[in-house]
C-alpha cells in the first residue's frame, strides 16, 4: 500500500491542527457561556434592588459633584439630563427582568409577593403571575413564597392564578375577598421606583443646593 505523499500528509496535519484549534475555541466558548449563565442565575434574585441601588448611587455621586453654584436654568437642564439617564437605566432593567425565564424569576417573584402580602391584612391571598410561571413553576413559587414569608415572621395561605395582564412579569396580590390589592407588576414597580429616584434627584438639585 502506497504511503501518503508529503503534500497530502501536510494537508492532513494542517486540517487536524485546525480541528484541534476549533475544538479548543468551542470548549472555551462553552465554559464562558456556562460562567455567564451561572452568574445570571445567581444575580437574578438581586437584580431589581441592585438596579435601583446602582442607578441611585451613580446619580447621587454625579449630581453632588456638579451642583455647587449652578443657576436655575442650568439646574433645570441638569434635572432633564438626569431624568433621561434614569429612564434609560430603568428601561434596561425592565428588559432584563422581562427576559428572565420562569425558573430564574421565582426568587424575585417570591420577594415581591412577600412585600405585597406584608402590606395587606388577613392570611389568605390570591397571587397573580405570568401564565408560563403559573404553568411551569407553581409549586416552586409557592414554596419560595412560603419560605420568604416565614423569614419575615408571616404565614399565609396563597393561591396562584395565571394572568395575561402580567405578560411583562411581576405579581399582583389580592386579598381573598378581593377588596385589597397590591400591584407589583414589573413595569408598575419600576415606574414607582423611577418616580422616587427622580424626586430624590430633584431634592438634591433644588433642595440641598438651596439650603
Amino acid at each position: 500500500m502506497a504511503e501518503p505523499s508529503k503534500p497530502d500528509a501536510l494537508a492532513d496535519e494542517i486540517l487536524s491542527e485546525a480541528r484541534r484549534q476549533a475544538d479548543r475555541k468551542l470548549d472555551r466558548a462553552r465554559k464562558r457561556a456556562d460562567r455567564i449563565l451561572r452568574t445570571a442565575r445567581r444575580r437574578s434574585e438581586e437584580l431589581e434592588q441592585q438596579a435601583l441601588e446602582a442607578v441611585a448611587g451613580d446619580l447621587d455621586r454625579e449630581t453632588a459633584a456638579v451642583l455647587a453654584d449652578l443657576p436655575h436654568e442650568e439646574k433645570m437642564r441638569t434635572l432633564r439630563v438626569q431624568s433621561e439617564v434614569i429612564d434609560g437605566q430603568f428601561e434596561s432593567a425592565l428588559r432584563t427582568l422581562q427576559s428572565m425565564g420562569p425558573e430564574d424569576m421565582v426568587p424575585v417573584l417570591a420577594r415581591l409577593g412577600a412585600d405585597a402580602i406584608g402590606a395587606l391584612d388577613g392570611d389568605r391571598f390570591v397571587v397573580e403571575v405570568r401564565p408560563d410561571v403559573a404553568d411551569r413553576m407553581a409549586s416552586a413559587l409557592t414554596d419560595a413564597l412560603a419560605a420568604e414569608l416565614g423569614r419575615r415572621g408571616r404565614q399565609a395561605h396563597v393561591t396562584l392564578e395565571a394572568s395575561a395582564a402580567l405578560a411583562e412579569g411581576g405579581v399582583i396580590v389580592r386579598s381573598d375577598d378581593g377588596r385589597e390589592a397590591v400591584d407589583h407588576a414589573f413595569p408598575t414597580r419600576l415606574r414607582r421606583l423611577r418616580r422616587e429616584l427622580r424626586n430624590r434627584v430633584a431634592e438634591i438639585i433644588f433642595g440641598e443646593a438651596g439650603s
